[in-house]
């Protein structure tokens, strides 16, 4: 899903294309992490850094916990959702909380509800 969402701000201008210095760069960060952690599988990538690295694009990278906490402190739904960033999986709707198309009741609802 974050692909998708990251493709098609980026079809739709609202992403502004990287420049060939930044391609580059990343290309030569990329080539530089396959030769010092030497994955079996060169073409894989670390799931969590990739998904952030879009989430950040998009400017709908998760709260930090404290956050959270910071204006309700005392209500037990706001701890389970620090909680859950946290410690949780990584789930979609936690990139609904805010940014572009961001839903944040009905992704805290969906956050809240996790059992770990």
């Amino acid at each position: 899903e974050m692909q998708a969402r990251w493709a098609t701000a980026m079809a739709a201008g609202q992403i502004p294309t990287p420049s060939q210095a930044e391609l580059a760069q990343g290309a030569s960060q990329f080539a530089a992490n396959v030769r010092r952690l030497r994955p079996s599988v060169a073409e894989f990538v670390r799931f969590i850094p990739f998904v952030d690295d879009l989430a950040a694009d998009l400017g709908c990278s998760p709260p930090e916990p404290l956050e959270v906490l910071k204006s309700r402190w005392f209500s037990p739904a706001a701890w389970r959702l620090a909680y859950n960033l946290t410690f949780g999986p990584v789930i979609q709707s936690q990139f609904r909380l805010r940014g572009r198309d961001a839903d944040p009741s009905r992704a805290e609802n969906i956050l809240v509800r996790s059992k770990l």
